[in-house]
């Protein structure tokens, strides 16, 4: 289907009869998340047109790429949370049948926030479907979903079963399924929203340069029979073994295969119930010095920003291992050089938007300048010329000899990475 000449504006949004779901493509600071929150009700459209607001007059609902701010906090299971946005959700509820066909009934005992970036939005859209919104925007949490589940939630939007909700789905990898839209609407320049940080750019260092300022010490890594489970639900991994080798690797896998599991494992965030991980032949214990070996990119970077302003961010790892004077200086500068943070290095993390909160994130974790580093939906939420970019950094980190896992739903990213694939199949690794 040719969606090339529709062109989006704050007409077309009104005019999106419901019932039916609209694509909504653009590049990073384009004006997409504000004309978003605009047709929500959540900020005014210029000019105050209060009567064409349907959040003034409707519920509305808004679910950004911070796809946990979506979730209540109020309720410790999954199933608590459906039923606190409609007590027939689980049975006579419309959208009970999409909890079905996301598979959400499977995770009905588990804690919301235990839940994979995935699964978390398929939570969230779920739960504002059952609020029955007059209007629902989807601002990018797509990014982390399965190709069959985005198709999934897709068919049951636009079949008619969410027929009181017009809803918009803008995806920065909208492209990989722009076929299965009926209608794709393109954001055009001069609705940009007129901000610093839209003027930001993206500096890739050139490519003879070495990513962060720092050399790596290479080193091999086994993973021997690691294994770890929630509570209240099953093992997640059950008996993770491999041996990995300096190079890149993607670590692929279903919503909830325990892919980001497996990463917080490594990186020392959480303590394996068993097994043992070797770094250089030697027995490692993340889990008393997180950080050391593996640096860990977080998918949701806000679990990761802790600092006042984007330079003190950048640094506060390789302080933390030792680094001091001028290796210390160099290093940030080289990182947020690479990352086009320069220029707004004084202002504090989240102050910053999603898009860059999520840079600085990735130049924090880089500046470490760890023997492996793990890139957890690196390009969530960025454009084609900012991940493009990001490859081009990766490239970088391995010609120093490190150890590179990257995990990404995105087929476009997948591509362009030449990696070797490990498989997480019912908590193993697969083949």
């Amino acid at each position: 289907m040719d969606h090339s000449q529709q062109v989006a504006t704050p007409e077309t949004l009104r005019e999106i009869k419901r019932g039916r779901a609209v694509g909504l493509a653009g590049k990073n600071f384009s004006g997409r998340t504000r004309l978003l929150r605009c047709w929500t009700g959540f900020d005014a459209w210029d000019g105050g047109q209060e009567e064409a607001e349907p959040g003034k007059k409707e519920l509305s609902a808004y679910i950004g790429p911070e796809v946990y701010n979506s979730i209540s906090g109020l309720a410790t299971t999954v199933r608590q949370e459906l039923l606190l946005h409609s007590p027939d959700v689980l049975d006579g509820n419309p959208v009970s049948g999409l909890v079905e066909n996301l598979r959400l009934s499977s995770l009905y005992e588990r804690n919301p926030f235990t839940l994979s970036g995935g699964e978390q939005t398929c939570l969230a859209v779920a739960s504002g479907l059952a609020l029955g919104p007059r209007a629902l925007a989807i601002d990018c949490p797509t990014e982390q979903l399965d190709f069959e589940v985005k198709v999934r939630l897709l068919e049951w939007l636009s079949n008619g079963a969410g027929a009181g909700t017009a809803t918009v789905i803008a995806d920065n990898r909208l492209a990989e399924y722009e076929d299965e839209f009926e209608q794709v609407v393109r954001m055009r320049e001069e609705l940009s929203c007129e901000s610093p940080e839209r003027h930001l750019h993206f500096e890739p260092l050139a490519p003879e340069g070495n990513t962060c300022g720092m050399h790596f010490a290479p080193c091999g890594m086994r993973l021997d029979a690691l294994e770890f489970g929630y509570a209240k639900g099953p093992g997640v991994l059950r008996g993770v073994s491999a041996s990995l080798e300096p190079g890149l690797y993607l670590l692929d896998g279903k919503n909830g295969a325990g892919k980001t599991t497996l990463a917080k494992v490594l990186s020392g965030v959480l303590r394996p119930a068993e097994g043992r991980i070797l770094v250089g032949g030697c027995e490692a214990r993340p889990w008393r010095e997180p950080g050391r070996v593996v640096g860990y990119h977080f998918q949701n970077p806000d679990l990761q920003l802790f600092s006042t302003t984007v330079e003190e961010e950048v640094v506060a790892g390789p302080r933390a291992l030792g680094l001091r004077g001028e290796e210390l200086l160099r290093r940030a500068e080289a990182a947020l050089g690479a990352f086009g943070l320069s220029r707004i290095r004084g202002q504090h993390p989240l102050d910053l938007p999603f898009v860059i909160r999520k840079r600085v994130a990735l130049a924090a974790t880089l500046a470490m300048g760890r023997p492996w580093t793990i890139l957890d939906e690196p390009t969530l939420g960025q454009d084609d010329a900012t991940s493009e970019a990001i490859t081009r950094i990766i490239a970088n980190v391995l010609s120093c000899g490190a150890g590179v896992i990257v995990i990404t739903h995105s087929q476009w990213f997948r591509r362009r990475l030449p990696a070797k694939v490990l498989r997480l199949e019912s908590g193993v690794i697969a083949g």
